[in-house]
Protein backbone atom coordinates (compact mmCIF):
# COMPACT_ATOMS: atom_id res chain seq x y z
CA UNK A 1 0.00 0.00 0.00
CA UNK A 2 2.17 3.14 -1.10
CA UNK A 3 0.88 6.31 -2.17
CA UNK A 4 2.35 8.64 -5.24
CA UNK A 5 1.89 12.37 -5.51
CA UNK A 6 -0.36 12.23 -8.09
CA UNK A 7 -2.63 10.93 -5.50
CA UNK A 8 -2.61 13.92 -3.01
CA UNK A 9 -5.60 15.86 -4.16
CA UNK A 10 -6.81 18.88 -3.05
CA UNK A 11 -10.81 19.60 -2.84
CA UNK A 12 -12.36 23.44 -3.82
CA UNK A 13 -11.32 24.51 0.05
CA UNK A 14 -7.74 23.46 -0.41
CA UNK A 15 -7.88 20.32 1.99
CA UNK A 16 -5.93 17.42 1.57
CA UNK A 17 -7.31 14.39 -0.01
CA UNK A 18 -5.79 10.86 -0.98
CA UNK A 19 -7.45 9.74 -4.77
CA UNK A 20 -5.66 6.00 -4.38
CA UNK A 21 -3.24 4.31 -1.58
CA UNK A 22 -3.04 1.17 -3.61
CA UNK A 23 0.09 1.97 -6.25
CA UNK A 24 3.64 1.75 -5.86
CA UNK A 25 5.95 4.57 -5.63
CA UNK A 26 10.26 4.56 -5.91
CA UNK A 27 9.63 0.25 -6.10
CA UNK A 28 8.34 -0.06 -9.21
CA UNK A 29 11.17 2.21 -10.47
CA UNK A 30 13.77 0.25 -13.30
CA UNK A 31 16.36 3.05 -11.90
CA UNK A 32 16.91 1.77 -8.50
CA UNK A 33 16.89 -1.86 -8.97
CA UNK A 34 15.53 -4.52 -7.00
CA UNK A 35 18.43 -5.41 -5.03
CA UNK A 36 18.03 -1.94 -3.26
CA UNK A 37 14.53 -3.03 -1.98
CA UNK A 38 14.35 -5.82 0.81
CA UNK A 39 11.70 -8.18 -0.08
CA UNK A 40 7.49 -7.99 0.80
CA UNK A 41 7.49 -8.61 3.92
CA UNK A 42 10.94 -8.02 5.45
CA UNK A 43 11.46 -6.24 8.92
CA UNK A 44 15.40 -5.19 7.34
CA UNK A 45 15.55 -1.87 8.27
CA UNK A 46 17.22 -0.61 4.87
CA UNK A 47 15.75 1.34 2.18
CA UNK A 48 12.08 1.94 1.05
CA UNK A 49 10.24 -1.13 1.60
CA UNK A 50 9.68 -2.17 5.01
CA UNK A 51 6.17 -3.80 5.87
CA UNK A 52 5.96 -3.30 9.41
CA UNK A 53 3.95 -1.23 11.52
CA UNK A 54 2.93 1.04 8.97
CA UNK A 55 6.64 2.82 8.66
CA UNK A 56 6.49 1.69 4.73
CA UNK A 57 3.80 4.15 4.58
CA UNK A 58 5.61 7.07 6.47
CA UNK A 59 8.87 6.39 4.24
CA UNK A 60 6.68 7.06 0.87
CA UNK A 61 5.11 9.91 3.39
CA UNK A 62 8.42 11.39 3.43
CA UNK A 63 9.20 11.24 0.34
CA UNK A 64 5.81 12.91 -1.02
CA UNK A 65 6.28 16.01 1.51
CA UNK A 66 9.78 15.98 -0.36
CA UNK A 67 8.19 16.71 -3.04
CA UNK A 68 5.79 18.99 -1.94
CA UNK A 69 8.65 20.87 -0.29
CA UNK A 70 11.38 21.21 -3.56
CA UNK A 71 8.31 21.07 -6.09
CA UNK A 72 10.53 18.14 -7.97
CA UNK A 73 9.75 14.76 -8.45
CA UNK A 74 11.64 12.12 -6.98
CA UNK A 75 12.26 9.56 -9.19
CA UNK A 76 15.07 7.23 -7.46
CA UNK A 77 16.86 6.73 -3.83
CA UNK A 78 19.36 8.71 -5.39
CA UNK A 79 17.05 11.49 -5.48
CA UNK A 80 15.76 11.12 -2.08
CA UNK A 81 19.58 10.89 -0.79
CA UNK A 82 20.75 13.87 -2.60
CA UNK A 83 17.56 16.29 -1.42
CA UNK A 84 18.27 14.82 1.83
CA UNK A 85 21.66 15.74 2.34
CA UNK A 86 20.32 19.48 1.09
CA UNK A 87 17.83 19.21 3.63
CA UNK A 88 20.16 18.56 6.67
CA UNK A 89 22.65 21.39 5.23
CA UNK A 90 19.39 23.89 5.04
CA UNK A 91 17.90 22.92 8.63
CA UNK A 92 21.31 23.86 10.30
CA UNK A 93 21.79 26.98 7.51
CA UNK A 94 19.71 30.39 7.74
CA UNK A 95 16.58 31.64 6.31
CA UNK A 96 18.10 32.08 2.71
CA UNK A 97 19.44 28.50 2.07
CA UNK A 98 16.32 27.10 3.35
CA UNK A 99 14.12 29.27 0.62
CA UNK A 100 16.03 27.75 -2.10
CA UNK A 101 15.00 24.37 -2.12
CA UNK A 102 11.81 25.39 -1.52
CA UNK A 103 9.40 25.20 -4.57
CA UNK A 104 10.01 28.47 -6.71
CA UNK A 105 5.78 28.73 -6.72
CA UNK A 106 5.58 28.43 -2.69
CA UNK A 107 8.66 30.91 -1.62
CA UNK A 108 6.78 33.28 -0.14
CA UNK A 109 3.52 31.62 0.82
CA UNK A 110 5.37 29.63 3.72
CA UNK A 111 7.34 31.03 7.08
CA UNK A 112 10.42 29.82 7.48
CA UNK A 113 9.70 27.90 11.04
CA UNK A 114 7.02 26.23 9.37
CA UNK A 115 9.10 25.11 6.54
CA UNK A 116 11.91 24.16 8.80
CA UNK A 117 9.42 21.75 10.88
CA UNK A 118 8.63 20.27 7.37
CA UNK A 119 12.13 19.41 6.72
CA UNK A 120 12.57 17.98 9.86
CA UNK A 121 9.54 15.32 9.68
CA UNK A 122 10.85 14.58 5.95
CA UNK A 123 14.19 13.68 7.15
CA UNK A 124 12.58 11.54 10.09
CA UNK A 125 10.04 9.91 7.84
CA UNK A 126 12.59 9.29 5.37
CA UNK A 127 15.38 7.45 8.21
CA UNK A 128 17.03 4.28 6.89
CA UNK A 129 16.45 3.12 10.69
CA UNK A 130 12.81 1.99 10.47
CA UNK A 131 12.96 2.70 14.80
CA UNK A 132 13.54 6.48 14.00
CA UNK A 133 10.76 6.68 11.65
CA UNK A 134 7.34 8.66 13.08
CA UNK A 135 4.59 7.02 14.03
CA UNK A 136 1.54 8.20 12.24
CA UNK A 137 0.36 9.98 15.19
CA UNK A 138 3.95 12.15 15.44
CA UNK A 139 3.50 12.86 12.00
CA UNK A 140 -0.04 14.15 12.28
CA UNK A 141 0.76 16.70 15.09
CA UNK A 142 4.25 17.86 13.41
CA UNK A 143 1.26 18.43 10.17
CA UNK A 144 -0.76 19.92 13.07
CA UNK A 145 2.00 22.50 14.55
CA UNK A 146 3.54 23.21 11.44
CA UNK A 147 -0.18 24.44 10.54
CA UNK A 148 -0.49 26.46 13.79
CA UNK A 149 3.11 27.83 13.12
CA UNK A 150 1.86 28.57 9.68
CA UNK A 151 -1.28 30.10 10.82
CA UNK A 152 0.04 32.49 12.93
CA UNK A 153 2.50 33.79 10.21
CA UNK A 154 -0.52 34.52 8.23
CA UNK A 155 -2.07 36.24 10.15
CA UNK A 156 1.15 38.41 11.46
CA UNK A 157 2.16 39.03 7.83
CA UNK A 158 -1.75 40.21 6.69
CA UNK A 159 -1.78 42.54 10.04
Amino acid sequence: NNIKITDVLLDSSLHVKLNNFNLPLLAENKEMGDADLPSSGSKETGKAIVKEDGKSDIYYFGVILMEIITGRAIKSENDVSVVKDLFQVAIKADKTARKQILDPAACKEYSDKSLKIAMELCLRSLSSKLNERPSIEDVLWNLQFAAQVEDSWQGDTSS
